[in-house]
């Protein structure tokens, strides 16, 4: 019985063909060969802090009905990631976000970004149909008054070091 499995981290290098004879019967399998990675080349300028689990982000197109909600997952002064559940269209079109907290205690706008990943992530909840992705963002050019409140909320509303 052959098993796959996905090993995460991990690529395909190169295929090899391997024969073997079973019950007088030549049968022929690609097998991958898995190496690591290479490290990755950190180019953050800023350490990223885990978010409290109340805080979420808005993506505001100037087109109707186009809100993307998410929920913060790490944060740093230069960006942010978050997760949000997939439809049919992606968060593109936003040209600015909203950074909130579930208890209203928080609320900066008006925060001009360009998106840096998007990408579709497993499902916390097993079993669910329900498909999630990820989106990391790069804040643009910040007023004083932004730079102001991200350092706070980064002070008072997250977890500790990623």
């Amino acid at each position: 019985m052959n098993k796959a499995y996905l090993i995460e981290g991990l690529r395909k290098e190169k295929s090899q063909t391997i024969s073997s004879n079973t019950n007088h019967r030549i049968i022929t399998r690609n097998l991958c060969v898995i190496t690591k990675r290479k490290e990755r080349v950190e180019r953050r300028k800023h350490k990223r802090f885990q978010v409290q689990d109340s805080a979420f982000v808005v993506l505001r197109a100037p087109w109707p009905h186009s809100t993307k909600v998410g929920q913060i997952i790490d944060m740093s002064r230069e960006g942010l990631a978050f997760r949000y559940i997939a439809g049919h269209e992606r968060p593109n079109g936003a040209l600015e976000l909203e950074i909130l907290l579930g208890d209203h205690s928080f609320y900066l706008d008006k925060i001009p970004f360009k998106t840096i990943s998007d990408c579709e992530t497993a499902n916390e909840v097993p079993f669910s149909s329900i498909k999630m992705r990820r989106s990391g963002v790069q804040f643009g050019d910040l007023t004083p008054n932004q730079i102001s409140q991200l350092e706070y909320f980064i002070q008072n509303h997250t977890k500790g070091e990623v």
